[in-house]
């Protein structure tokens, strides 16, 4: 077993494209070597960036405060989206006629995908936001600036 305290810094780059299957050019740090406090890359839940989402919807993140649909984790999550596609598509494809009461619960709560995908989208739906309120970024950035300096 690896001592905490001997643990060193991520000592290389590696690319999030090539590791996670996510279409960005950008690096993350990571351990040259293997331990136990660093997972196996699971080749099942390699997603481009729109199927994340969807995966997220579906199964949750407590992470992320973002409520799953019940009966549906990881693995109902891929199977969900290798059979019935992104977000959008599992949405329209509800109801779905099953016995399982996954997919009975996807039925009941299909609208809890579109309210995860809010919850999840912040750059749209914060944009929006500033939209709705007639600010722009400069007045938001004034804004924050004045409350932190009244807090000190």
């Amino acid at each position: 077993m690896t001592n905490l305290a001997s643990l060193k810094k991520p000592d290389i780059k590696i690319s999030v494209k090539q590791t996670f299957g996510i279409e960005t050019e950008m690096e993350i740090d990571a351990f040259s070597k293997k331990n136990e406090f660093v997972p196996k890359i699971d080749q099942d839940y390699k997603f481009d960036r729109d199927m994340f989402l969807t995966f997220k919807c579906l199964a949750g993140d407590t992470g992320d405060n973002i409520p799953g649909i019940k009966g549906i984790g990881p693995k109902r999550a891929e199977q969900l989206i290798k059979q019935y596609g992104d977000l959008f598509d599992n949405y329209n494809a509800c109801p779905i006629s099953s016995k399982y009461k996954f997919i009975q619960s996807l039925n009941e709560n299909a609208d809890r995908l579109l309210l995860n995908a809010e919850l999840m989208d912040l750059v749209s739906y914060s944009e929006q936001a500033l939209i709705e309120a007639d600010m722009n970024l400069e007045d938001l950035s004034s804004k924050i600036q004045e409350y932190l300096n009244d807090t000190d």
